[in-house]
């Protein structure tokens, strides 16, 4: 799958690019409030973890292009 470096990075950008909070990304994604704050601390992600955040980006985007 994709480096943490780089799965980090595409959380950020999708972040800034819709306006949503870190906390209500976390919540939407994982469940987790505090999942994109462990992320700017250097937590690594398992790749079951990986797989589901970039699934719920994936069909964000495509929900908001409805």
């Amino acid at each position: 799958m994709i480096s943490n470096d780089e799965f980090r990075q595409k959380i950020f950008d999708f972040i800034k690019r819709t306006g949503i909070s870190p906390t209500s990304f976390g919540e939407m994604a994982k469940n987790d409030p505090s999942f994109v704050r462990r992320l700017e601390k250097g937590q690594e992600v398992k790749e079951s973890g990986k797989k589901q955040v970039l699934e719920f980006m994936e069909n964000y985007k495509a929900n908001a292009d409805d």
